[in-house]
């Protein structure tokens, strides 16, 4: 909208609240027809203008229209497209400062990490969240497991009596349910065929995770350390705007050598150069004040609902399951092996578990701070050592006088 006294565009307040809502229910584990439903039975106004307003209120096509467009960030990157045509294309600028920015640059690459996420989850079990691990328990083949339901409390159950073959029915008192590796269930190359008891994995493994979460100091993000990440990640926007620009100008100078081009070119290279040093340093201060530490938004979250995830409210139970889900989703990797055990590790590589099938602990927790041996085989990303490695204690290098030092070749 633009400010009636100056003309200029200024951000609209009730939907940009709205807007800012939608992103964080999503960090929160929210699916687009989740929010769609919340929006609609509130009687939010859709933001259709023109004849496109026929009052069919909001649909999960715009919400990820909203959740991917640049544009909340402020930025512009013109269009263009064929003489006729319907189809845009971008002519790779990029105004980094075009509109007032709406979403913080962190919550905006917070999304997009949750949406790499999810392409794990989905499925019936999500209706209700039935599975709090979908998209971070894995088969050690490298798929993920699947979630298999067999029995639902308060169902009626028939079956005949394999007595004498009379019918009979009863009340399932219990939910059971297993994982098991999709692969292998699909036939498809991989001899894990264990299946392991849901019921009894998820109490055991929010426990372990939340004795971590509680215990341990190490956990807690100052504000200080959440302000210097938004900072970071507002620097890592303007730093990709300037680069798209920079491939554009040289597109372009592939094709036509413009001197004013090529110099401004120079210009953006030289900017870029100083800003990535800048950025490094950034980062590097960054990472050196969260230390070994989890996001604590996810560890809080995990705290704050896990006594409403079995809830007698429905709401409330798909409310709570909802974030520990994502939480967990962030917080751990687990693996599910053949020969029965469950390893589940922190993601930031701190703390592992083990347990059997029935969800029983094997042996004490392993503190993996400075133990990098203990990684091998354990789950996680590829990057977990380095990272671990760079948080780990480095000894003090002497300082050794020039005059003194013995050169293995040459004089």
């Amino acid at each position: 909208m633009r400010d009636c006294k100056t003309d200029d565009v200024v951000l609209h307040p009730h939907r940009s609240a709205v807007l800012r809502e939608i992103f964080d229910l999503y960090v929160e584990g929210h699916g687009l027809p989740s929010i769609v439903a919340m929006l609609n039975a509130r009687k939010e106004p859709s933001w259709s203008v023109g004849k496109k307003d026929k009052g069919n209120g909001w649909n999960t096509a715009y919400l990820h229209k909203l959740l991917t467009n640049r544009a909340v960030l402020g930025e512009y990157i013109p269009m263009s497209r064929t003489h006729g045509g319907i189809n845009e294309t971008s002519k790779g600028i990029v105004k980094p400062d075009h509109y007032p920015q709406a979403i913080p640059a962190e919550l905006f690459a917070r999304v997009e990490s949750v949406r790499k996420l999810r392409r794990f989850s989905g499925g019936p079990a999500e209706a209700n969240v039935s599975n709090l691990f979908s998209g971070s328990a894995f088969c050690t083949c490298g798929a993920p497991m699947y979630f298999q339901s067999q029995q639902k409390a308060g169902r009626p159950t028939n079956h005949k009596s394999k007595l004498d073959g009379r019918k009979l029915s009863y009340v399932s008192g219990v939910n059971r349910s297993y994982l098991r590796c999709n692969n292998n269930r699909r036939k498809h190359e991989c001899e894990n065929n264990k299946t392991f008891r849901y019921e009894s994995l998820e109490p055991a493994i929010l426990d372990a995770v939340l004795a971590v979460a509680i215990d341990d100091k190490k956990f807690t993000v100052p504000d200080h350390v959440a302000a210097m990440a938004a900072n970071v990640a507002e620097a890592e926007r303007l730093l990709q705007s300037k680069r798209q620009n920079l491939q554009s100008i040289v597109d372009t100078l592939g094709e036509h050598f413009i001197r004013a081009l090529a110099v401004k070119a120079a210009e953006i290279e030289a900017e870029i150069d100083v800003e990535e040093a800048k950025l490094r340093e950034m980062q590097d201060e960054l990472s050196r004040q969260r230390g070994g530490a989890n996001p604590i938004e996810h560890l809080a979250r995990v705290r704050e609902v896990k006594d409403s995830i079995n809830s007698e409210d429905k709401e409330a139970r798909y409310s709570a399951r909802v974030r520990v889900k994502q939480a967990l989703a962030f917080l751990t990797r687990s693996t599910f092996a053949a020969d029965g055990v469950v390893t589940v590790m922190l993601q930031n590589g701190m703390m592992a578990w083990r347990f059997d099938q029935r969800g029983q602990p094997i042996g004490e927790p392993v503190d993996l701070r400075n133990r990098l041996d203990l990684h091998r085989g354990l789950p996680g990303p590829a990057k977990m050592v380095d990272d671990v490695r760079n948080r780990m204690e480095q000894p003090a290098r002497l300082v050794v006088d020039p005059s003194e030092q013995k050169w293995k070749y040459g004089s």
